[in-house]
């Protein structure tokens, strides 16, 4: 034990080499272990019929954006993902509602799921008017863009919770602490 201190004291570099390999193999532990987790769950990822999908039918590269309406970030970043379907047709876009903000997020994200799983068609007026709403959405702003989409009659259905919960766990299990 006193040649290894004897050799760490009078060579006090080979501490920060220790340290950036530890930092490296973690790192690729972390990679491989997310790797894992993407690949057993690709079906809720990709393929869910009740998550939002836009862009290609058969694309060449899937984004999964997680998502909130109550979320300022998410409305600036919404637009580009738009503007990137339109420039990649071979893209495709899987939208994951998570309403980490509040109870509106939550309703808005139940109506506009309920719309996609009903028609999916109708949903992306009504996603692109709740994101364009500044600031946090109150009920009265949800009832507008019902209306401002045609969608006044809508009553949020049960499969539109169930895909909240598994957007929610899929987050949880990705490590996603915040959107987008």
């Amino acid at each position: 034990g006193g040649l290894i201190r004897e050799t760490l004291v009078t060579n006090p570099k080979i501490l920060d080499e220790v340290a950036d390999a530890w930092e490296k193999q973690n790192t690729a532990d972390q990679a491989a272990q997310l790797g894992n987790i993407i690949k057993g769950n690709q079906q809720a990822l990709f393929m869910s019929p009740t998550s939002p999908r836009l862009g290609a039918k058969n694309p060449k590269l899937t984004l999964v954006s997680f998502t909130d309406y109550n979320c300022p970030y998410c409305k600036q970043f919404d637009p580009h993902l738009t503007r990137l379907l339109k420039e990649h047709p071979d893209l495709g876009l899987v939208i994951k509602l998570l309403p980490f903000k509040g109870q509106t997020s939550a309703k808005a994200a139940q109506y506009s799921l309920t719309l996609w799983q009903q028609d999916p068609a109708r949903f992306l007026p009504l996603h692109e008017k709740l994101m364009s709403k500044q600031g946090m959405l109150t009920e009265a702003d949800i009832n507008k863009a019902l209306a401002a989409t045609g969608n006044v009659a809508l009553k949020p259905e049960d499969k539109a919770t169930e895909e909240l919960r598994t957007s929610l766990r899929l987050g949880t299990l990705l490590g996603v602490q915040g959107t987008p």
